[in-house]
């Protein structure tokens, strides 16, 4: 990759909001950044090439206190909520370390109360 040479004890920074993604990992060919929603293309990416808020030494200090906030929101919502099954269907669940409801997902009507 490439390099930049500085004087020891001289002053840096590094500004990923100015940069965005590196160029050089994420070429976008179709000229947008739709290909990103691509679960098969994001994999390909290695791992801190999009650092404005995932990785690195100067990863978002929100980035916990966000996931938190997610999560008690939902923790919130959930509580006023009323899942059923949608008539007529079955749930295929399938057990590896943790349940999950297969590949035609888990089709349910939610009511909010």
């Amino acid at each position: 990759g490439r390099g930049l040479r500085r004087k020891k004890g001289a002053d840096g920074r590094h500004q990923p909001h100015r940069g965005g993604p590196e160029p050089e990992v994420l070429r976008q060919p179709d000229g947008g950044p739709a290909r990103a929603l691509d679960a098969r293309v994001r994999a390909s990416f290695p791992r801190g090439a999009y650092v404005l808020f995932a990785a690195g030494p100067l990863v978002c200090l929100g980035k916990q206190f966000a996931m938190m906030e997610m999560r008690m929101i939902l923790a919130t919502l959930l509580q006023r909520v009323e899942p059923n099954l949608a008539d007529g269907f079955e749930p295929d669940f399938v057990t590896e370390l943790s349940m999950h409801p297969g590949e035609r997902g888990m089709q349910a009507d939610v009511h909010f109360y």
